[in-house]
């Protein structure tokens, strides 16, 4: 006789428990396939927080753009430039807590968060120079600050006489009462110092960009605020897409955060929310026909460039919608956290950070054979590109000692658990060959 052959049930896997069925399939290779062609085949991106990915169909918006203005620029620049600017800020005001009403006053499409950076500085800078600000007062930064972001405030802010002063923040990351009772310590430590000097600007990230830990950034201003700071700038570069944002709910006084990381849009579009009284004195760092307009309108036009990114946003945001945002969030979050936790083990190793401290991506230390330190863990990455055709970002060295070497990883809607088995093996490998 002849075995009667057991149906087979689909299980899903545990990322993909709570979605639903036609969003199993969407998500994945199937994505992969279906939004992101022009991925290279061979290439295994586990970096998708540095430079995101633009879907298709949005790059396709982007060309149709492109191609309008290429075909009558004078017409563009005259009827449409405008309205497409003003579609853009109402289509991410939706997505980030911010009424449409506020929109045309407090919410500025600009090319990167780099750009707010450098925008809020400049306008620090203007308050020491006019003496509003006294030298010797502090501007509170981070040991995880992005790089461009402190050079900004260093850079336009230090020789007017500015106190550039940094909490240490651990890597590893602990817990959120840790993060709050360093910023506690360093407010108390600088106020004691000087009875007359003052905190004027604190700048927090919303997701720390090396170290991926979700800071409580709502916390830590209703802290920063009881020590009297004047101006709380969050940079939330990787926020848009990863975290549900009411970016007026936070209580600071500005806040960037980039659109092409996780909300599907063109490289070159981001955004500066500010209260409607900063916004009133801020000007944007290119001097234009615009100067003077304020710097919404400013942000719109300064200089003939490529705008579409910018015109683009609400394409990308549909696409996000449409699969619906909440879906790749819970996708995303909890297949980075599969992929994290079964790293740790495989190496013999833990993560780097509480798992309620991740969104999308997560913090996973090495083998000890791979290294230490940064030039370790930059030979590291060149290899697995190399032999291995898989993309890290750079990984980073702990702050204990002896200090450990760990990986950020990244999850996002065309990747599955098998791409992590790739960067486990390969990992493997090199510590068995090392």
């Amino acid at each position: 006789k002849k075995k009667k052959k057991k149906t087979k049930h689909f299980v899903p896997p545990a990322y993909c428990v709570g979605l639903q069925p036609y969003m199993m399939a969407a998500f994945g290779q199937e994505a992969k396939k279906t939004y992101f062609p022009y991925h290279l085949e061979e290439l295994c991106r586990l970096n998708h927080g540095s430079f995101g990915a633009c879907p298709q169909p949005v790059l396709d918006e982007q060309e149709r753009l492109r191609l309008e203005w290429a075909q009558n620029p004078d017409m563009v620049f005259e009827n449409k430039a405008a309205i497409y600017s003003q579609a853009a800020r109402e289509a991410l005001g939706s997505v980030i807590g911010i009424p449409i009403d506020s929109t045309a006053n407090c919410l500025a499409l600009i090319d990167n968060a780099t750009t707010a950076a450098s925008t809020l500085a400049v306008s620090f800078m203007q308050k020491w120079i006019r003496e509003e600000w006294k030298r010797g007062d502090s501007i509170l930064v981070t040991s995880t600050t992005y790089g461009s972001v402190a050079k900004a405030m260093k850079f336009y802010c230090e020789p007017v006489g500015a106190n550039i002063t940094e909490v240490a923040l651990p890597i590893p990351v602990t817990t959120n009462q840790d993060i709050l009772a360093a910023f506690e310590e360093r407010c108390q430590n600088l106020l004691s110092t000087s009875s007359t000097s003052k905190i004027r600007v604190a700048v927090l990230d919303h997701i720390v960009s090396t170290s991926s830990h979700v800071l409580p950034v709502k916390q830590m201003t209703q802290l920063l605020r009881k020590y009297g700071v004047d101006f709380i700038f969050v940079d939330g570069a990787h926020a848009p897409g990863q975290l549900e944002l009411n970016v007026e709910d936070i209580g600071c006084d500005g806040y960037t955060g980039n659109l092409h990381k996780w909300l599907y849009c063109p490289s070159g579009s981001a955004f500066l929310w500010a209260t409607k009284e900063t916004m009133k004195s801020l000007s944007h760092p290119i001097v234009s026909h615009s100067n003077g307009q304020g710097f919404v309108l400013e942000s719109e036009f300064f200089g003939t460039k490529d705008y579409t990114a910018m015109w683009a946003v609400p394409k990308g945001i549909e696409f996000a919608k449409s699969l619906g945002i909440d879906n790749i969030r819970r996708y995303c979050h909890t297949l980075v956290l599969e992929a994290g936790r079964m790293l740790a083990a495989a190496w013999g190793t833990s993560l780097g950070q509480p798992e309620d401290m991740a969104a999308n991506m997560v913090l996973v230390q090495l083998p000890l054979s791979i290294g230490s330190t940064f030039e370790d863990g930059a030979t590291l990455r060149r290899v697995l590109y190399l032999e291995d055709k898989i993309q890290i970002q750079y990984p980073v060295p702990s702050t204990d000692s002896p200090p450990r070497l760990y990986v950020r990883i990244s999850a996002n809607i065309y990747n599955d658990i098998d791409d992590y088995h790739k960067l486990r093996d390969a990992v493997l490998q090199k510590t068995k060959s090392s």
